[in-house]
């Protein structure tokens, strides 16, 4: 298993969105593979992801990239 992502809470409070955008986000991510969210003990990047998960998440991240350099 890969590292601990921050708290739903805290998750929230640096992408300013609700806790409910981020939950919907941590499902669509495990539906994916991606991450694995443990009851009561936060959610997890999965050490190994599928080849089609990482091409899909380099494509995702690609086409917004300025955005994300652009984050404080």
């Amino acid at each position: 298993m890969g590292d601990r992502l921050p708290s739903e809470r805290d998750l929230a409070a640096l992408l300013e969105v609700s806790r409910e955008s981020v939950r919907a986000a941590l499902r669509l991510l495990a539906d994916a593979g991606l991450v694995e969210v443990r009851r009561g003990g936060g959610a997890f990047v999965c050490a190994e992801w599928a080849e089609t998960s990482e091409h899909a998440v380099r494509q995702a991240l690609l086409a917004q990239w300025d955005e994300f350099e652009a984050l404080p």
